[in-house]
Order: structure tokens, then C-alpha cells, then sequence
């Protein structure tokens, strides 16, 4: 066998230059629309909700309803009121009919009103099926389109944010190392697999001799199984396990290493390096 030396991208000095991989770049795009869903979900009801607002608020027919019921949910940390009322209303045919909707409302709104009474709503003609309480004429003293430019900004911000708290981390970490680590010889000491999430992973415990002459152990995670390996599945990781006997550790901090190659950044070689 041929003795170790550290690959030749990893032979120039820190900080080298890297990259993404594609294959990581794909996951964070698959996460990214994963996560849009919901929010493009969320942002279609509010829109349906501020746009029958604005209806309602331009063209709404004042009338009165009758309290029929009344409603208090528990959600984790508050509470939601909400009423069921009943009105009258030409249908799309002409002919007189009764509707009954449920709308939320504040709690103080919600404290004030009995069963019974009467309460002023605003309906819309052509589809008395969208109204809404109007205490104090509020629908017509507020923008209805407020909603949509607060929640919007907070929805896509969490959701990203949170995108980003998963997936950054890690690749950060990488990307360090590859950029300024120390490279050495590693020897797999062990291998076990284990379901992390739902995935069918290889754990490998390493060791590596540091510039100090210590002895080091770490993990690495997400490495392909046997039937991986076999059925030549997850090809990109299959060398970590055969091949890969390159670590790369922090020089402050020898504790901090992972094998080499990473699965999320891959360092130029330097005849890539020449041609940017």
C-alpha cells in the first residue's frame, strides 16, 4: 500500500478555495420548496380573506344578524372566540333566505355579546356566503390588505430562517475546515449502522494523530450501509468508507475534524484554482 499524503487541493495553504457541492445545493432547493408550500398555502387563505374584506368593504350591504351561538377554542397558549350568526339575504335566484356563518372575533367583542342579539354585519349581494361582524364599522376603518403585507414578510421569514438553521450549520462547519483545516492520515476504527430520521445510515468512528501527537476519535455520520455499498447506492459517500483516509481538524482545536472528502463542500484543485 502506498503511503498516505494529503490530496493535492488539500497541499495548498489556508485558506483554499471551495465550493457547494451540487448535490447539496439540490437538497437546500428540495428543503426550500418543501418548505414554500405551507407558506404559499397560508399566504392563499390570507389573500382569499383580505380580498373578501376589500369586497365587503367596498360593496357590502349593511343589515343586522342574529347571535346563535357562541364558541371559545384552546389553542397551545391562548384562547380564540368566535360567533355563529344568522341573517337574511336575497339568494342569487331572488328568493329570501336565511345564512348562517361564523366569523372570529376579539375577546372583549366576544365578552359583550349575548346569545340572541343583534349584532351589524356586512354581506356581499351576489354571494351573501361572504360577510362579516361589523361592530363599530370597523371593516370600513381598517385596510383590509394590512394583513397580507404583515404576515407575508413573517411567514417567509420564519420559514427561511428556519431553512437556514437547519442547513447552514453544518455546511459552515465544513466549509471551515476544508477552507483552513489541518489534513492527516485517519483510520476507520469502527462502523455501525443506525436509523437517523428515516434514513438507513453507516456511523464510522475514526482516529488520527494531530500535530501535537495526540490521538483523536471522532464520528462521522450519513455514510452509505452494506446494501448501499452492494447495490452501488449513494455513490457520492461510497469512498468515505472504502477510501477515504484523509481528515481534516482544526489546528486550534483537534476535537473539531470530519473526513475528508465532505459531502457539502469540495475544495478546487488547483487547476481549477488557475482557470478562475
Amino acid at each position: 500500500m502506498d503511503p498516505w499524503s494529503p490530496p493535492k487541493e488539500l497541499q495548498l495553504p489556508p485558506p483554499r478555495r471551495c465550493q457547494m457541492k451540487s448535490n447539496f445545493k439540490g437538497i437546500i432547493i428540495f428543503i426550500a420548496i418543501l418548505f414554500s408550500l405551507p407558506s404559499v398555502m397560508g399566504a392563499m387563505i390570507v389573500y382569499d380573506q383580505a380580498a373578501e374584506a376589500a369586497t365587503l368593504k367596498a360593496e357590502g350591504f349593511s343589515t343586522e344578524a342574529t347571535i346563535a351561538a357562541k364558541n371559545i377554542s384552546k389553542s397551545k397558549n391562548s384562547y380564540v372566540y368566535s360567533l355563529s350568526y344568522r341573517f337574511d339575504a336575497p339568494s342569487r335566484d331572488g328568493k329570501q333566505t336565511s345564512f348562517q356563518k361564523s366569523k372570529y372575533i376579539s375577546e372583549k367583542e366576544f365578552m359583550s355579546l349575548n346569545i340572541g342579539d343583534k349584532v351589524p354585519i356586512l354581506y356581499n349581494k351576489t354571494n351573501p356566503n361572504q360577510s362579516a361582524v361589523n361592530i363599530n364599522d370597523h371593516i370600513h376603518k381598517q385596510n383590509p390588505w394590512n394583513i397580507l403585507f404583515i404576515m407575508l414578510p413573517l411567514v417567509l421569514s420564519c420559514t427561511y430562517g428556519l431553512l437556514f438553521l437547519i442547513t447552514m450549520p453544518l455546511y459552515l462547519k465544513n466549509k471551515k475546515l476544508v477552507e483552513w483545516g489541518t489534513p492527516a492520515e485517519a483510520t476507520i476504527i469502527a462502523e455501525e449502522e443506525r436509523n437517523i430520521g428515516k434514513t438507513r445510515c453507516t456511523v464510522a468512528t475514526y482516529e488520527f494523530i494531530d500535530h501535537n501527537g495526540k490521538t483523536i476519535q471522532g464520528k462521522n455520520k450519513y455514510l452509505p450501509t452494506i446494501a448501499d455499498v452492494k447495490y452501488g447506492r449513494n455513490t457520492d459517500n461510497l469512498r468515505q468508507v472504502t477510501n477515504c483516509l484523509t481528515v481534516l481538524y482544526d489546528p486550534k482545536n483537534s476535537k473539531k475534524s470530519m473526513l475528508y472528502p465532505s459531502s457539502f463542500v469540495e475544495c478546487l484543485p488547483p487547476e481549477d484554482i488557475l482557470k478562475l
